[in-house]
C-alpha cells in the first residue's frame, strides 16, 4: 500500500509541476525520476514520450513511448500515444498495430 501511495504521490507532483513550469521542466523532471526510481520507467517513458509529441518532436517520442509499452505491454495509453507519432512519421500500418494493443 505504502508503494502504491508513493506513485500516486509522484504522479500527482509531476502534474502540478507541468502545469507550473511547462512541458520542458516536465520532461526533465520525468528523466530525473527514471534515474532515481526505476520502478517508474514505463510511466515516465510516457510522460516524456507525450511531452516530444506535444512538441512535434514525433521521431523521439515514438522512441520513449516504444519503450514505454516494452516495459509494460498492458499500457492502453502509452500504446495510443506511440500509435499517434507513428502516423505523425507516416507508419500507418505501424500505428494500426498500436491503435489495436490500446
Amino acid at each position: 500500500m505504502r508503494e502504491g501511495r508513493r506513485g500516486i504521490d509522484s504522479l500527482l507532483c509531476a502534474l502540478a509541476f507541468v502545469s507550473l513550469v511547462g512541458m520542458q521542466s516536465a520532461s526533465a523532471y520525468s528523466q530525473r525520476q527514471v534515474a532515481r526510481n526505476p520502478s517508474n520507467d514505463a510511466l515516465a517513458l510516457f510522460n516524456q514520450g507525450t511531452s516530444l509529441l506535444r512538441s512535434n518532436q514525433n521521431q523521439e517520442a515514438a522512441a520513449k513511448l516504444e519503450r514505454a509499452c516494452t516495459l509494460s505491454p498492458n499500457f492502453a495509453e502509452a500504446h495510443h500515444e506511440w500509435a499517434v507519432a507513428l502516423l505523425k512519421l507516416d507508419r500507418a500500418n505501424e500505428a494500426i498495430d498500436q491503435f489495436n494493443q490500446a
